[in-house]
């Protein structure tokens, strides 16, 4: 006889993700209450495929290619289409076209001036960052790391969490401590000792301070007001 499944998915969560296709896995966890893990084999198992894997399984190509002749590398081409480098690297390989990475002596001076004319940026960092500021803008937070991003959204929904259930919802196992201490320096998380969570009695748990709550929610005050 089949085990019936502890936690059901509903049609209100399956729609909570089409919806979300293309919000960091992290982050929708985190607002439904499972582990990244559990969200991805759910998106597999209703077929919801994020926008910009769909576009390298086809009509991607002239768009990967002409990322290539700018002589970008793969991990700019990646950071630009939003996927792994593993990805470009089989759809190069699959186009016939080598890596650019293979010649920097004349990748380099084209990949500098593409990055400046295109993406205002110099190099893959300033890039990263560039997509970090626009997350955090997205979210109303303060742009202070992708990692801390994700453990206050997922704290505003989900107060009083351990670092560990914090690392289970972001599907990691680094541990999120120098993260949570980064955030209190900035006054955005605070550490209650002592208490317990589901009948876990743990050290620690960590919740959003007073003004994070009043940023986060004068940010949905003006998008509400503005929509």
């Amino acid at each position: 006889m089949a085990k019936k499944p502890q936690n059901p998915w509903t049609p209100e969560e399956d729609d909570f993700i089409k919806e979300n296709i293309d919000t960091p896995w992290t982050i929708v966890a985190g607002q439904l209450g499972r582990t990244v893990f559990s969200v991805r084999s759910r998106c597999a198992r209703i077929r919801a495929v994020k926008a910009t894997a769909s576009r390298l399984m086809g009509h991607s190509d002239v768009e990967l290619k002409r990322l290539h002749s700018f002589g970008m590398s793969n991990k700019e081409i990646a950071a630009k289409l939003d996927v792994t480098g593993e990805c470009i690297r089989k759809g190069l390989r699959r186009l016939g076209l080598q890596s650019n990475e293979r010649d920097f002596s004349s990748a380099n001076g084209i990949r500098a001036v593409t990055m400046k004319s295109v993406y205002g940026v110099e190099n893959v960092t300033q890039l990263n960052a560039k997509k970090q500021d626009e997350l955090a803008k997205s979210l109303g937070w303060p742009s202070i790391g992708v990692a801390c991003i994700e453990i206050l959204e997922i704290l505003y929904t989900n107060p009083l969490m351990t670092a560990l259930q914090l690392n289970a919802i972001r599907g990691t196992g680094t541990a999120a401590y120098s993260h949570l201490k980064r955030l209190q320096r900035h006054g955005l998380v605070i550490q209650s000792p002592r208490l317990s969570v589901d009948g876990y009695k743990a050290t620690c748990v960590y919740s959003l301070s007073t003004s994070a709550i009043e940023m986060k929610q004068k940010f949905l005050r003006n998008r509400n007001a503005t929509q």
